[in-house]
């Protein structure tokens, strides 16, 4: 006999095959403004990244970053991997 509980450990496991959708995901960036809160630009790099890695393991790795300024530009495309794109919204 299977119980609920049995049943739900089957499924919990049942892991499909990701493909990663046919988009392009677009992240702005404003690491050397000042920003909210009190965070410095490289732990906003970080967070940039930790998010980078969540989009591209699920959505899609076809990933452009949008930034405010040219050390935005630079941080971005030595930070971040590859990118499809860096756009500069001057």
């Amino acid at each position: 006999m299977t119980t609920k509980k049995n049943r739900a450990r089957k499924t919990r496991h049942l892991k499909l095959p990701r493909r990663p959708l046919d988009a392009v995901a677009v992240m702005p960036f404003y690491g050397q403004g000042q920003g909210q809160g009190p965070s410095d630009v490289g732990l906003r790099g970080i967070y940039l990244n930790a998010t980078l890695d969540s989009v591209r393991a699920a959505l899609t790795r076809t990933v452009v970053v949008a930034v405010h300024n040219e050390r935005d530009v630079e941080f971005v495309e030595h930070c971040c991997g590859p990118l499809a794109d860096v756009l500069y919204c001057a």
